[in-house]
């Protein structure tokens, strides 16, 4: 069981314990349904627990015997606390394995320059979210289909995001840009139609996030058809773990 840990973080008259543009080093006992005690504050930060809400409820009326960290090791290989500590390590080691120059040089200008204001600078969850967002470049992630002569494939998609929705619900999203190249329509099918029903039909018994696929068909229009569909989505994740 996690030992309690008082901090000089915050103050009576004030709930906040950490600052927006780092990551969390303290967080408030949570029980596994929900609910805060503010009387106990813990080092370390939240886990990731699917069946709690990531919005919390409220205070605790009475402090609790347990913190949702204090299961920890039940959900450790979970996928987003397991990305969690894998990009926190990579961030921490200075994003070791960069291939793209561009990319390198974008990572230093939005999180290691001391000459960006104080107001340009991205929250922690921003930038937990630049960080996941990954190109499909081996990682060795890919969709098998069959091509239209009964040949078995191997599709590569061009992206792979992890999504937060309006209900702090988390999905993951892969993404097309207006490409394929070849067997195009054979790919689509086979993601929309075997992959995707078959991955989240296993997810709820395998601890998984659900997996949802964009494809941008208009370059020109990619930051607005991105927008559209993630809200759809997410309002589709949102409304699956609404109560009845």
């Amino acid at each position: 069981m996690s030992t309690k840990k008082p901090s000089s973080a915050g103050s009576p008259t004030s709930p906040i314990l950490n600052g927006p543009y780092q990551e969390p080093e303290l967080h408030y006992a949570t029980t596994p349904d929900g609910n805060l005690d503010h009387q106990d504050r813990r080092r370390g930060r939240r886990i990731f627990a699917p069946e709690t809400p990531q919005v919390p409820l409220g205070r605790q009326p009475q402090a609790g015997m347990f913190d949702i960290n204090d299961f920890a090791a039940q959900y450790r290989d979970h996928l987003v606390n397991h990305l969690r500590e894998l990009v926190g390590l990579w961030r921490r080691d200075g994003y070791p394995g960069v291939t793209s120059r561009v990319t390198r040089e974008l990572l230093a200008f939005w999180f290691e320059n001391p000459q960006r204001a104080t107001w340009q600078q991205l929250f922690f969850a921003q930038r937990e979210a630049v960080e996941s967002y990954v190109k499909n470049a081996f990682l060795g992630f890919d969709v098998p289909y069959v091509d239209k002569t009964g040949a078995e494939r191997h599709y590569l998609p061009d992206f792979i995001c992890r999504v937060r929705t309006p209900g702090g619900e988390l999905f993951n999203l892969i993404v097309e840009i207006t490409g394929f190249a070849k067997d195009k329509a054979e790919k689509r099918w086979f993601v929309l139609n075997r992959w995707l029903p078959a991955v989240n039909g296993q997810r709820d018994k395998l601890g998984l996030l659900p997996w949802r696929f964009v494809e941008v068909t208009d370059i020109e229009r990619t930051k607005n058809q991105l927008r559209a569909e993630i809200e759809r989505m997410a309002a589709e994740v949102d409304a699956a773990v609404a109560p009845a």
